[in-house]
Parts: structure tokens; C-alpha cells; sequence
């Protein structure tokens, strides 16, 4: 403890002030050196300082948390209650949905994982690319069933080994596609429109197999189809 008569601090209340010679001095009148205390102003100080940098790290999270909802890609988005899919985009929120159900989106995730199947010739469609229209195009393998496509979606073909026929029909017109591969090869083919107001056409595309790819990565699975 400091003599008394060496501080020059005063005290207001319980406040607690440091005199010019060093000391400190309480309420009680009990002189401290400032090394021993720390003064209730800036104790609060600190405080104030901790709360408001929780609180800028809470406001961050929420943002980031609003910034990826907002960001959430299409294909994600849940499907219909009748298992149907829809693609939505615009400030008008246009849309268009497949006429049948999809698979689940467990299935979805599990197709892109693109592993090859060691007994058949995998083929992914991919339908996903700017310009594209609302509008249902039809696409089968070998004369098969159609499965009707939307924007930014993908359909998976499990095929015998061999040279197979694709085509895609849209307002009667039908424009064909040849794949070929052996058992556990897999093959990249996208479906490429341009819908205007006054037109449109759709046409096969086989020739980036690393883009087709990654844009079946953004598209949403309507159709796994086995043909053996």
C-alpha cells in the first residue's frame, strides 16, 4: 500500500481515479498501484468491446446464412408433392415441370457421383445452357419411351455395350444422336437450345465431355433409365 499522502487521485462515488504519482485509490480511500487493479471503466470498456464483437460475429453468420439460401442452386429445390420436378427462374418465377415423377434426391446424388457400371455403356443427357426455353423436349435411346426433359436437367441411360441411336423431339421436329462404348465406359451428351419469341432449335452436343460434366453437376436427375 501507498501512504496517503502521496496520492493526489479523488474519487467520485465508488469510481475510482489514478492520481498523477501513479496511485489509485478506491472508495474506501485505500491507495493501490495500478498494477493491481483494474479500473471499473475500463473493465467495462472491455466489456462493451467483447459483446459487440459477438455480436458482429452473429450478424456475419445470419448474412452468410441469408446470402446461401438466396444462392441455393434450382436443381435443389424441392420437388412437387406428386414427385414431379419443377424448373423456376425469373423475378416472375416462371416455371415448367416434367410430367413424371423424378427420382429421389438421395438417387440424384448418387448418379453424380458419374461411377461407371462394369456390365453396361452409362450415357448421361444433359440438358443445361443458357437460352434455353420453357419447353418439354422429349428424349429416348433406341426407340424407347420418351422421358420428357426440362431445363437444367440431367437423364441417366444404362445401356447394353454396343453403337446406340438418342433423339430428341421438340414441336415434331426430331434431330438424332449416335453414342457408342463398351461395358463400363461412360459418355457425356448434352442437349443445347435456343427458345426465342419467334423460334427456337435443340441439338446434340458430344464434343466436351469435362463441360458436360460439370453442368450435370448443376442439374437435377428426372430419369434413370436401364435398357439391357
Amino acid at each position: 500500500m501507498t501512504d496517503l499522502s502521496s496520492c493526489c487521485a479523488e474519487t467520485v462515488g465508488e469510481q475510482l481515479l489514478v492520481s498523477s504519482d501513479g496511485c489509485a485509490m478506491r472508495g474506501d480511500h485505500e491507495c493501490e498501484r495500478p498494477d493491481k487493479f483494474v479500473a471499473p471503466a475500463v473493465g467495462r470498456m472491455r466489456e462493451s468491446t467483447v459483446n459487440l464483437r459477438r455480436m458482429v460475429a452473429i450478424g456475419a453468420g445470419a448474412l452468410a446464412v441469408v446470402a446461401m439460401a438466396g444462392c441455393a442452386n434450382r436443381w435443389q429445390r424441392p420437388t412437387e408433392a406428386d414427385g414431379r420436378y419443377c424448373y423456376v427462374f425469373g423475378k416472375k418465377r416462371q416455371s415448367i415441370c416434367t410430367v413424371q415423377p423424378v427420382p429421389t434426391a438421395a438417387a440424384d446424388l448418387e448418379v453424380k457421383g458419374f461411377v461407371p457400371d462394369p456390365s453396361a455403356l452409362t450415357v448421361y443427357v444433359v440438358r443445361h445452357r443458357w437460352g434455353d426455353g420453357f419447353v418439354h423436349v422429349g428424349v429416348s435411346a433406341d426407340g424407347g419411351a420418351s422421358v420428357v426433359t426440362v431445363p437444367e436437367s440431367t437423364v441417366r441411360y444404362r445401356l447394353k455395350p454396343g453403337r446406340h441411336n438418342l433423339a430428341a423431339v421438340w414441336q415434331g421436329d426430331s434431330v438424332a444422336q449416335i453414342v457408342e462404348g463398351q461395358a463400363g465406359d461412360v459418355r457425356f451428351v448434352q442437349l443445347v437450345g435456343a427458345v426465342w419469341s419467334w423460334g427456337g432449335k435443340f441439338e446434340w452436343d458430344a464434343t466436351d465431355p469435362d463441360d458436360a460434366r460439370k453442368r450435370a453437376l448443376k442439374s437435377r436427375l428426372i430419369a434413370d433409365v436401364e435398357v439391357r
